[in-house]
């Protein structure tokens, strides 16, 4: 990588505290390899949505694979299809889209776990389904609905020794298993459960999280990366960073920055030592640079989707202080 294009970018690397330990030097060191990286890591909400969103025949396959229909066409919508209801918690989704046969999904890629996701996969859904009415009709004809989400992470089950790959819910009377209805399916991918080599016979599910799980470390792998299928061609073409113009580098930067930045906020080492060194301000009388400290941290979860209650439990800010860093 050219150091004039390093260059360019050093500037924006100052603008985030988790590197505040590094020297200048270490710093561009840092940013050279994110720079020198073949392909995106699509675990970042960013890179999933730029290779999915630009990429219509790669949304179909995959679709075809998760949701096991036969995809004839999408159509995209924009992020404002059920914004009325979720830019009030500032969510912002991934890919929306409609099917040929008028069935509508939402795609997301989750790096971050919050305690309410499961509630939230319910409300972008539900969403969904209250969009298909029209004022003054009285026909309930639903359309189904799905919300399939890639979690780099797990969720909480009833039974943890339970690993799948794919959770897939749906409503059912609880005695009979008899279904209520199509009209809601809630599909939670968990990258982490994959446990299968580039060396092992995988299914297309399977190749689908090996891809997900592996693709940023690509540019390092002896020899560069395994096909496993000649149909994922097109996604690591998609996925090539040099693709990418100028201002594009600048968002996958900004978005890689500041995951890297909650990933670090939110590990309990890290919330230990705020909380002591809170401690430790207010015993010398300092609390000043604490504060700043707790409103970066604040600001750089809002931007990722956080709501306000994990925000104060993990900042030990008020509803009224978060508030303010919006306006």
């Amino acid at each position: 990588m050219e150091l004039p294009l390093i260059k360019k970018y050093a500037d924006l690397i100052k603008r985030f505290s988790f590197l505040d330990g590094l020297s200048d030097a270490q710093k561009e060191k840092y940013l050279a390899d994110l720079l020198h990286a073949e392909y995106m890591d699509l675990t970042v909400d960013y890179a999933f949505k730029y290779v999915f969103g630009k990429h219509p025949e790669l949304l179909k396959m995959l679709l075809g694979d998760f949701l096991r229909l036969d995809i004839e066409s999408i159509h995209y919508h924009p992020e404002e299809l059920v914004s009325t209801y979720v830019q009030d918690r500032h969510v912002i989704m991934d890919v929306t889209c409609t099917l040929a046969d008028g069935r509508q999904v939402v795609i997301e890629m989750q790096k971050k776990m919050p305690d309410d996701l499961k509630n939230r996969l319910f409300y972008y859904g539900s969403a969904l389904i209250y969009n298909q009415l029209k004022r003054g009709e009285d026909k309930y004809d639903l359309l189904p609905v799905y919300v399939l989400i890639f979690l780099d992470g797990n969720l909480i089950h009833d039974n943890p020794a339970d690993k799948r790959l794919i959770y897939r819910y749906s409503m059912r009377e609880q005695e009979s298993g008899e279904t209520y209805g199509d009209q809601l399916h809630i599909i939670c991918c968990e990258l982490p459960n994959l446990s299968k080599s580039s060396d092992e016979k995988m299914n297309s599910i399977e190749e689908w999280f090996y891809y997900f799980q592996n693709m940023k470390n690509f540019t390092t792998l002896a020899g560069g990366p395994k096909i496993l299928n000649e149909r994922f061609r097109g996604l690591l073409d998609a996925s090539r960073t040099r693709r990418f113009t100028d201002k594009e580098w600048e968002n996958y930067l900004k978005a890689m920055f500041t995951q890297r930045e909650i990933d670090n906020y939110t590990a309990p080492a890290y919330r230990k030592g705020i909380e002591e060194g809170i401690a430790q301000g207010i015993e010398q009388g300092i609390v000043q640079g604490a504060a700043k400290e707790k409103e970066n941290i604040a600001r750089a979860m809002l931007a990722k989707g956080f709501d306000a209650d994990t925000i104060a439990d993990l900042t030990g800010l008020d509803a009224e202080e978060i508030k303010a860093l919006t306006a």
